[in-house]
């Protein structure tokens, strides 16, 4: 639900408090759910968001991280680039959640009318949020997290079996050019 650029943001203040977390696993994990491979009319993507979000089953959206947190971290042993991974995509999963109900929710309740009118409104609000992503980055060209994701562009996913090995890189390749637009 949040933008890439609220993603890599929210990572870049998490590696900020922590130790021992590599950067490159951490910002790849932390763009890794937005990482479903679409198909030609952007439609459908593999793996679904259902999928990708851990929202099978799900009735409350806070149940997420810890459906992902169930499978992926606890009562597991790790390496340090499996667990900066994990944690990335932890991190992501809580991120959408805090967005959804902090911005989403009260921007659908502000423009409720226009909501109603046009299926198609939340693209108009996104403009905004990529907009102010577009404004950060010429603000902070040397933005590190953003530098990681560039060279992220070959990251093999030997992480999760929800993905194919090439998903991460090819997503990756397209929220770099996107941003670079």
């Amino acid at each position: 639900m949040a933008s890439w650029m609220v993603h890599l943001r929210v990572g870049d203040r998490v590696f900020e408090q922590l130790f021992d977390i590599l950067p490159h696993e951490l910002i790849v994990g932390n763009i890794a759910p937005d990482c479903g491979v679409p198909n030609e009319d952007w439609s459908v993507f593999t793996p679904s968001k259902e999928i990708s979000h851990f929202k099978n089953d799900v009735g409350d959206s806070d149940q997420l991280a810890e459906n992902f947190a169930k499978k992926y971290l606890h009562g597991r042993t790790h390496t340090n680039e499996e667990f900066s991974f994990y944690l990335g995509y932890y991190v992501h999963l809580v991120t959408d959640v805090l967005w959804y109900k902090r911005i989403y929710q009260m921007t659908k309740e502000k423009f409720w009318e226009q909501f109603e009118k046009d299926k198609e409104f939340i693209w108009e609000v996104k403009k905004d949020w990529y907009d102010l992503d577009f404004r950060f980055l010429r603000s902070n060209p040397e933005f590190w997290p953003f530098d990681e994701l560039k060279k992220a562009n070959e990251f093999k996913n030997s992480y999760m079996k929800e993905f194919d090995e090439s998903a991460f890189a090819d997503r990756i390749k397209y929220i770099v050019e996107f941003y670079e637009s």
